[in-house]
């Protein structure tokens, strides 16, 4: 479950970034654009770099703040969390290292996404907190495997490709 708008205010103003003031333009910004999201409004309204408001966040689930639009991520790694799994949980694997597999996720504290990580790969599953709409933009990455797929068994059956 994503944090409630009062407690990321609670994180960012604990966390001395911004003032009062600052917090409360973005609460105006949020109104005013009818947005959603106070996350989006600290955004938007220039209040806070993605990069800080993802490092408070993370911060508060003690795990690393990730950008996943930043780094290269093998398909063999990105299909470990089933695409149905991943879209509904918010949730993307994205490196496999010697010390486990990283998963980056809106919700770091899903123990049952992480669970599946750990039973389906035998490995240690390590969150890392990373913003929905990052995760939501990586997700792309199991359609184009599915197509690469689809292409490669069209070239052996002589099929064409469009």
């Amino acid at each position: 479950m994503a944090l409630p708008d009062a407690k990321i205010i609670e994180l960012v103003k604990k966390s001395g970034i911004l003032t009062d003031t600052a917090v409360a333009k973005a609460e105006q910004y949020a109104v005013r654009a009818k947005t959603s999201s106070l996350v989006s409004a600290f955004l938007e309204s220039g209040v806070l770099r993605e990069d800080q408001l993802g490092g408070i966040i993370a911060g508060y689930y003690n795990v690393p703040y990730i950008t996943l639009a930043k780094i290269s991520i093998p398909p063999e790694v990105a299909r470990i969390i089933p695409e149905k799994v991943a879209r509904r949980s918010k949730s993307f694997a994205f490196a496999r290292e010697r010390d486990g597999v990283k998963g980056a996720l809106s919700d770091p504290s899903n123990k049952a996404v992480l669970s599946m990580v750990a039973r389906k790969t035998g490995e240690r599953a390590i969150p890392y907190f990373a913003f929905e709409k990052d995760i939501e933009g990586t997700v792309v990455l199991y359609k184009k495997a599915l197509q690469k797929t689809i292409d490669e068994l069209k070239a052996g059956t002589g099929m064409p490709s469009e």
